[in-house]
């Protein structure tokens, strides 16, 4: 298909669902742990995605002083040029999305549907979730004409949508099979929506990077994830040889998983690898918010993290044998984990 094609298939006006719901609904669940700790928002939005709806959802956010949460959307679509402006508000102040509607408790959502310009909004949250039952709707946009005007909307509208998923962080592919989609709704898997990154479930893209700190010169592994911020810093030296920092920022829970914290593993792969007592170069303590241990790599470690294609700690409540254990180990609800995966980050290390 080229691309006057696409862009006057694009060029229908913002509506972007043909057969719309009802005026949207906006509901926002709160609860507090028994500690009186409060737990993030949840935000259920239900129905069509309208012009009015950012201004809403931020008065609804502002009169129920809700700073942190997921948004959890239900809708058919709407227009697309709201359901670009709620995606931008909600990005912008730091919320999650889910697809979903309100169950009958907390952190009990029932499955949902989200399709055309909902996906623009969903696509707005820092941490995408989608259980498999999730109904994703895609399809073509369309125009009652193919005149030079709608040619011209087509464009920007084109322009407008790509530069908009490459901001949020997903795949302009989706634009593509949105395009490439029937004037009927079609469905989109989950496991799609995993490959365009649409949907992220709570963890962000790894980022690797060489840092220099305290005379030392490190490759580091950071990455976001919905519970927390891990690091892996690697160095080598005459001296020490290789040594591995884990690092972990939990927010508001770091000190918690400090004082459960008994034994520090190496996560290889999705298994375990305990990391000897005697091992350890600096005990754990939290530094600049981030929990820290360094520890050095022995031999059998080095030759295990040469072979593997992810690499990440875990803190635990109980002390783990120094062999690899299998990915399938039990660990328990106190462990705390993070795991940095790039097929490049075996040759940053070892080549």
């Amino acid at each position: 298909m080229n691309i006057k094609s696409i862009v006057v298939l694009l060029a229908a006006s913002l509506a972007c669902s043909s057969a719309l719901g009802a005026e949207p609904t906006i509901q926002a669940v709160t609860f507090k742990h028994p500690d009186g700790r409060s737990a993030p928002a949840e935000i259920y939005i239900d129905g069509e995605i309208t012009p009015a709806l950012p201004r809403q959802l931020a008065a609804s956010l502002a009169s129920n002083s809700i700073e942190r949460g997921t948004i959890y959307l239900n809708s058919i679509g709407g227009d697309l040029q709201a359901g670009l402006e709620l995606g931008e508000f909600i990005r912008k102040t730091g919320f999650n999305t889910a697809i979903g509607k309100r169950g009958n408790a907390y952190g009990k959502p029932t499955p949902g549907s989200c399709q055309s310009a909902c996906l623009m909004t969903f696509a707005g949250g820092v941490y995408r979730f989608a259980e498999p039952r999730t109904f994703f709707g895609i399809h073509r946009f369309y125009s009652r004409s193919s005149g030079s005007e709608d040619l011209a909307l087509g464009q920007v509208l084109s322009a407008a949508i790509t530069g908009y998923l490459l901001r949020m962080g997903v795949s302009p592919s989706l634009f593509e099979k949105m395009v490439n989609a029937g004037a009927s709704p079609q469905k989109l898997s989950v496991g799609e929506a995993l490959k365009l990154n649409l949907v992220n479930n709570g963890v962000l893209p790894v980022n690797w990077s060489i840092v220099g700190k305290g005379g030392k010169v490190y490759l580091q592994g950071e990455q976001r994830t919905w519970n927390g911020t891990g690091r892996v810093q690697v160095a080598c030296s005459r001296a020490e040889g290789m040594t591995l920092t884990a690092q972990y920022d939990a927010e508001q829970n770091t000190q918690k998983i400090k004082a459960d914290a008994k034994h520090l593993s190496l996560r290889l792969d999705g298994g375990f690898m305990g990391v000897e007592k005697g091992a350890l170069t600096r005990p754990i303590s939290i530094n600049d918010g981030f929990l820290t241990t360094t520890f050095r790599v022995s031999r059998n470690a080095a030759y295990e993290l040469a072979g593997a294609r992810s690499v990440g700690f875990a803190w635990l409540p109980a002390e783990t044998c120094s062999g690899l254990m299998k990915p399938d180990t039990h660990l328990g609800e106190n462990a705390r984990h993070i795991e940095v995966s790039d097929d490049q980050a075996t040759s940053c290390l070892f080549r």
